[in-house]
């Protein structure tokens, strides 16, 4: 039996996850257009839109200016997530990097962390639609 540190740092190779995700019997069927879309609607939210007339009143033009700075920070994170799927060219994302570069544990803390921002962030879009109700 191998000991706790062979279990949650080994980190499998590349060719193994690529085997893996070849002998799954999911197959990938959406396409480009509606992987955009996805992308969109999750990046954007739609608490964005309901507390822009909010920040409007408060910030006035600038409001403009903090809407460009958010697009190019999403387009940066566009990016790199461009850049993970050419390392790794298999499904999961963040969860499948982390598992080829670090190993298991570092996976499983960030398929959490990804987890919980997504909670924080529709925890954030249900308070601002029940102060627009």
């Amino acid at each position: 039996m191998a000991g706790w540190r062979e279990r949650w740092f080994r980190r499998p190779r590349v060719a193994d996850l690529r085997a893996a995700a070849e002998a799954s019997p999911l197959r990938r069927s959406l396409g480009a257009g509606r992987l955009f879309a996805l992308g969109l609607g999750a990046v954007v939210g739609a608490g964005a839109f309901s507390v822009l007339g909010l920040a409007a009143q408060a910030a006035g033009p600038l409001v403009a200016l903090s809407v460009a700075l958010v697009a190019a920070a999403c387009a940066l994170v566009a990016l790199c997530y461009a850049e993970l799927a050419t390392l790794l060219p298999v499904s999961g994302s963040t969860y499948s990097y982390a598992l080829a570069s670090m190993g298991p544990l570092a996976a499983w803390l960030v398929a959490w962390s990804v987890a919980l921002s997504y909670v924080i962030g529709n925890g954030a879009v249900a308070a601002s639609f029940s102060a627009n109700a």
